[in-house]
């Protein structure tokens, strides 16, 4: 057994979860978004046990402190998928243990992390130049620099996610899609600073692409 997925399964606790963690340490999968009871100290145990984790949720957690994720970063580096969707407390400390520590992620999940920074951002993305999923949905300061360093550095992107950032304007959108040919998915809800000509443009000279607004 290598792969668990327990995602919403709100009554567990975090000392049931360290002992699966103890069960099974050579697991590859372990999906716990909206395990909202596991701790820090748990999500530590964890990264101490099953280092050879590479496909890693920790949506909605409460648990997960500066200090957990760094952690995490640190210890599991074979990381392919790592999702940290709606973290309050993740921040850019988090994010510059991900871009020192992991550069294989294919897929990452930072919406709704509203701490984060678009200077530390670009750091993770040039880091893991392999990304092909990217969701920085509701990451208010999301910003130019983040785009243009996927559109340098992540080719093989296919889905991209961002919304309510007033910082990201066309010429960060088209540095993304002119950098990222295999792009197939891109939202871009509740960002006034993209204008209907760059949305139209986009529409029209890339037409497999499924635009969201």
């Amino acid at each position: 057994l290598q792969n668990i997925d327990l995602t919403s399964c709100d009554m567990l606790t975090s000392d049931a979860v360290v002992d699966l963690a103890n069960a099974i340490p050579r697991l590859r999968q372990l999906r716990l978004g909206k395990v909202t009871q596991i701790s820090e100290r748990a999500i530590d145990r964890i990264s101490q046990i099953c280092r050879r984790l590479e496909d890693l949720a920790l949506d909605s957690c409460v648990g997960c402190t500066v200090e957990a994720t760094s952690q995490v970063a640190r210890r599991c580096t074979e990381l392919k998928i790592l999702s940290l969707s709606n973290c309050p407390l993740v921040d850019d400390t988090t994010l510059s243990s991900i871009s020192l520590c992991l550069s294989g992620l294919t897929h990452l999940d930072l919406s709704g992390c509203k701490m984060i920074t678009d200077k530390t951002l670009a750091g993770v993305v040039k880091a893991n130049t392999a990304l092909t999923h990217l969701n920085l949905y509701g990451c208010p300061k999301l910003g130019n620099r983040s785009l243009q360093a996927l559109g340098e550095h992540c080719a093989e992107l296919k889905y991209f996610s961002m919304a309510v950032t007033s910082a990201v304007q066309d010429k960060g959108v088209m540095r993304l899609v002119s950098g990222c040919p295999m792009l197939q998915d891109l939202y871009m809800t509740n960002c006034p600073q993209i204008s209907q000509e760059i949305k139209g443009l986009i529409r029209m000279q890339m037409p497999w692409l499924n635009v969201v607004t």
